[in-house]
């Protein structure tokens, strides 16, 4: 069973020592030494960061497989992994990102538990936040007590969000990759997470797998300011609208998104959704207020 490890990176060369002198220096067991592969995606960069990698691919210490992408953002830097992972489980860490020493281990471990249960999609751990002067969150925000497998909408509305390393398997990865659309080079990444819960659950693994920081030019920052303004293509909007009235827990918030897919969908010519006559009357005024909001 072989695990991929998944790296997008936008001129983050000088990220990436960090997070490979973490993958070399993984407390692994023998037999899982060469069960797992580094694959970055590097989406257009204009830094050196081929120069970077390059350098320690020759090092020959772990196997990496660093291709190189015109610019389309990080969902399609996502979407163009999954199709090259070799590995059956695929584990997300960002550029800016480092994994603890047991993390891979503790990824195999839970791997041995779950591989069985086609029911249960991937894990779930913590990702722990570094603070400008160097102290990390103490993480007041926690799984449940005791948690097995999860939903992790379900889980999110009782102990509220916070930051987590995820792993799925492959397979069903692809059966979820990020819609792309033309001139869009963002779409939020728990697009794909609130997709794979309405089918499956994850497992909880309840210790830090990997540690990081926020960067001023990176994704998370960026996302603030996707999620308060319109993507470039109205038709982004309306699917992730739409997503949040499917999953979205309480009758007034899915109105409300049913209002703002209506909103988006209406700009964008979106009509590949199934549509709720009762919904459609229910949410006029959230539409009249995101039409005002985005369009006028």
């Amino acid at each position: 069973m072989k695990l991929t490890v998944f790296t997008p990176s936008y001129n983050r060369g000088r990220e990436l020592k960090n997070l490979y002198n973490s993958l070399i220096n993984q407390n692994l067991d023998d037999n899982y030494k060469h069960e797992f592969e580094w694959l970055i995606i590097d989406d257009g960069s204009t830094d050196n960061t081929g120069e970077i990698v390059e350098k320690l691919i020759k090092q020959h210490e772990i196997n990496i497989n660093y291709q190189y992408k015109s610019n389309g953002g990080k969902h399609t830097a996502h979407n163009y992994a999954v199709d090259l992972a070799t590995g059956d489980f695929f584990l997300i860490c960002d550029s800016d990102d480092v994994l603890t020493q047991d993390a891979i281990q503790t990824v195999f471990d839970t791997i041995s538990d779950i591989q069985a249960d086609e029911k249960v999609a991937g894990m779930v751990g913590y990702r722990h936040l570094q603070a400008e002067d160097g102290s990390f969150d103490n993480m007041q925000i926690k799984f449940p007590e005791n948690a097995a497998n999860v939903k992790l909408n379900d889980m999110f509305d009782v102990t509220g969000v916070f930051d987590t390393t995820q792993i799925y398997r492959t397979n069903v990865l692809k059966k979820f990759k990020f819609p792309e659309y033309k001139e869009e080079r963002f779409f939020p990444e728990n697009w794909c997470w609130r997709s794979i819960d309405k089918q499956y659950w994850v497992r909880v693994i309840p210790v830090v797998l990997e540690t990081g920081k926020y960067q001023m030019d990176g994704y998370s920052i960026g996302s603030a300011s996707h999620v308060a303004a319109p993507n470039k293509n109205p038709n982004a909007n309306a699917d992730y609208a739409y997503l949040y009235y499917e999953t979205m827990h309480g009758l007034i918030k899915r109105i409300g998104y049913y209002g703002k897919y209506k909103a988006f969908q209406r700009h964008g010519q979106q009509t590949k959704h199934k549509e709720n006559v009762l919904l459609n009357i229910l949410s006029v005024p959230f539409q009249h207020y995101f039409e005002n909001k985005y369009f006028k």
